[in-house]
């Protein structure tokens, strides 16, 4: 089975097989206990297109999924997945747009208008309303108790947030390909793929790692991290990823923090292991070495530290978490905490650089 997304309709579902294909239209109204009548404009709307769309020689079955209730005596009380009358459904919406005076109404049905009684009935058979649907804010809820079957009790929370920010990357990817002119659909089997490999690293030895992290906007003062890059002349383009690098790693300890996926003591325990690789590369050589007093070669030789520690082997948090950027990420973590820095004289200028910045009136943080 496949699932499309804004190509035929809201999503569409392929079987791949004898089955019919489905077409889903999806309402939400922030309004819970809204009501939806047959003079609704939405659901004619999807009507009209379903109409002009599809194709005699490949039937399809229609679904219109509201968050909204029918009201008493309505067409969609009879087009559920029960109980269903399409007479009745017909002569239903019939009196509704005779009634109707709007312009728009009217425009939505005129596929509709010109079916004969029969192929009215008949259509209807392969539509089906989805009435009173959870909200967005219930979402979370719903999809930790389907999930909760392949994570168990303990992690389904983290399943249910990893499997989300996969399906949002995923969608994404096929919206853009769309764009570009590729239309194939999302196969279900990946979504099963994900969630096997997110159930595998809920694991002792792993970690689910999530890379869905919203762009940070500039806030105007820049992390004390990126001061530090600076001091060793580092390139722009570097210190963007080392800025990833720090979003997704604090992102993500930050996840497994909330969803308790640490043992006690484990995330400090993981940055004291960091620190000693730090004070491998960037203690002095040997005691009593003499200081160069040149200030370029102190920063090129301190950017060649960094870079050379920054590609090392460095600790992992666990044993099967290799994405490199929780380690150097977290580095930057650090960094930004004041626990560990680049420059041979980090302490001394950072203080220098963030005095001028809380002192506008200095000569140095003035604009």
């Amino acid at each position: 089975m496949s699932v499309s997304i804004e190509i035929e309709d809201d999503f569409s579902l392929d079987p791949g097989d004898l089955s019919r294909p489905e077409w889903w239209q999806t309402k939400h109204s922030v309004d819970a206990s809204r009501t939806i009548s047959d003079s609704d404009p939405e659901f004619w709307k999807a009507l009209g297109a379903w109409l002009r769309h599809r194709r005699a020689e490949h039937p399809t079955k229609f679904y219109f999924l509201t968050t909204a209730q029918p009201a008493k005596g309505s067409a969609y009380e009879c087009l559920g997945s029960r109980d269903r009358g399409e007479e009745t459904a017909v002569a239903r919406l019939e009196a509704a747009l005779e009634k109707s005076k709007s312009e728009t109404l009217a425009k939505h049905a005129q596929a509709w208008s010109v079916l004969p009684h029969t192929e009215k009935i008949d259509f209807l058979a392969a539509v089906e309303v989805v009435h009173s649907a959870p909200q967005a804010d219930e979402f979370e809820q719903h999809l930790a108790t389907r999930l909760r079957p392949f994570f168990g009790p303990k992690f389904v929370g983290a399943g249910a947030q990893a499997i989300r920010g996969w399906w949002v990357r995923r969608v994404q990817g096929h919206l853009i390909s769309f764009w570009k002119g590729d239309s194939a659909p999302i196969d279900l089997l990946e979504l099963e793929e994900a969630i096997g490999t997110t159930r595998d690293r809920l694991r002792d030895d792993d970690l689910p790692v999530r890379y869905d992290v919203t762009a940070v906007p500039p806030s105007g003062d820049e992390p004390v991290f990126v001061k530090q890059l600076r001091m060793i002349a580092l390139h722009d383009q570097r210190i963007a990823i080392a800025i990833q690098d720090h979003n997704r790693a604090f992102f993500n300890r930050s996840y497994w923090q909330r969803e308790s996926l640490l043992r006690v003591g484990e995330l400090g325990a993981y940055d004291e292991r960091l620190k000693t690789a730090w004070r491998r590369h960037f203690l002095p050589d040997a005691g009593g070495a003499p200081v160069d007093d040149d200030g370029a070669s102190a920063v090129n030789a301190a950017r060649s530290r960094y870079i050379r520690l920054e590609s090392s082997d460095l600790p992992r948090i666990r044993g099967s978490v290799r994405e490199e950027f929780i380690a150097t990420g977290s580095l930057h973590i650090l960094a930004d905490r004041l626990e560990v820095g680049w420059h041979p004289d980090w302490i001394e200028q950072l203080q220098a650089l963030l005095s001028a910045d809380e002192d506008p009136e200095s000569g140095e943080g003035a604009a």
